[in-house]
Parts: structure tokens; C-alpha cells; sequence
């Protein structure tokens, strides 16, 4: 078992809730925190960040708001974009359209042209 509240992995988790909805790249995180890959694996299957693609992780925090205000915004307004998702969670566009990916694929949402729905 990983120990995350110090080390390597107890860096790599503050590094990636130091600004939740815009983590570093995942090897930049690893690289600042000295954490091998095998940390990088031991979080995620702990759960305690998410993976969303090879260089984005959330963590388990910020994946479950991120999706929560997925699943509210789609239900105020039909569907979500891209770009009210990034204003909603005051992010930039790289994790926010890793994050609906990762969604797309994991059959949350569904991408329909430019916007996403939930997967029916």
C-alpha cells in the first residue's frame, strides 16, 4: 500500500489539488514531486486521483466536482460545451476537454458536434 500523506505521492497529490480543475501535466507533476510511475499507478488504483488521459489527472476531489458540474450544467441547459465548462470551472481548455473525453469514453456523455449530452 502507498502511503499518500508524504513522499512522493503526498507531492504529487498537493501538486494536483493546488489548482483542481488545472493540474500540471501529469509528467510535469511527477517530475516536481519525484514520483515514478509506479506512484502514478498506485494513486489511481487506490482512487486517489483519476487518470482522465496519459498526461491529466485529477484528483479524486476534483474529478467528482468536475463531473457533478458536467451533469448539472447538461441538466440547466440540455447539453455542455467545451467552453462553458472551461468558464464554469475556471480552467483551461486542455483538462476541461481531457475530462469530457474521458466522460465520452467511460459512457457518461455523449459528444454530438460541438456539445455533449448525457449518454442515454
Amino acid at each position: 500500500a502507498i502511503d499518500a500523506s508524504d513522499g512522493p505521492a503526498g507531492r504529487l497529490l498537493e501538486l494536483l489539488a493546488h489548482d483542481p480543475f488545472a493540474p500540471p501535466s501529469l509528467q510535469e507533476a511527477t517530475q516536481q514531486a519525484g514520483a515514478g510511475a509506479e506512484v502514478v499507478r498506485a494513486l489511481a488504483q487506490s482512487g486517489a486521483i483519476v487518470r482522465v488521459n496519459d498526461d491529466i489527472a485529477f484528483t479524486q476531489d476534483a474529478y467528482a466536482k468536475g463531473v457533478a458540474l458536467v451533469k448539472e450544467l447538461i441538466a440547466a441547459n440540455g447539453s455542455v460545451t467545451v467552453a462553458q465548462l472551461r468558464d464554469r470551472m475556471r480552467a483551461s481548455r486542455r483538462p476541461v476537454l481531457a475530462l469530457l473525453e474521458h466522460l465520452d469514453a467511460a459512457r457518461v456523455t455523449r459528444r454530438v458536434g460541438d456539445q455533449r449530452v448525457l449518454f442515454r
